[in-house]
C-alpha cells in the first residue's frame, strides 16, 4: 500500500508542477488581470494549491478523501485552463 502512495505522490507532484508551469504561461498572456476569467484560474489554482498542501502534508499515509480532493482540485483547474486554451 505504501509503494503504490509513493506512486501516487509521485504522479501528483508531476501533475502539480506541468499544471503551475501551465497556469503561469496562461498568466503572462491574459490581458485583463483582473477580469472574472483571471479570478476563476486564480481561484482554481489556489484551491489545487490548498489541495496539494493537504496531499504533502500527510505524505504516504493520504487518506483516499485526500487523495481524492487533490484530483477534484486538479480536474476542476484542467477545465479552466482548457476553456482558457478554447476560446
Amino acid at each position: 500500500m505504501a509503494q503504490a502512495n509513493d506512486r501516487y505522490l509521485d504522479a501528483a507532484k508531476q501533475d502539480y508542477d506541468r499544471l503551475k508551469g501551465e497556469v503561469q504561461s496562461l498568466k503572462q498572456s491574459i490581458t485583463n488581470p483582473d477580469g472574472p476569467d483571471s479570478q476563476l484560474l486564480d481561484t482554481a489554482w489556489a484551491d489545487l494549491e490548498d489541495q496539494w498542501q493537504r496531499l504533502q502534508a500527510v505524505g504516504e499515509t493520504a487518506s483516499e478523501e485526500v487523495q481524492q480532493s487533490f484530483d477534484q482540485g486538479r480536474e476542476r483547474l484542467r477545465r479552466v485552463i482548457d476553456s482558457y486554451r478554447q476560446g
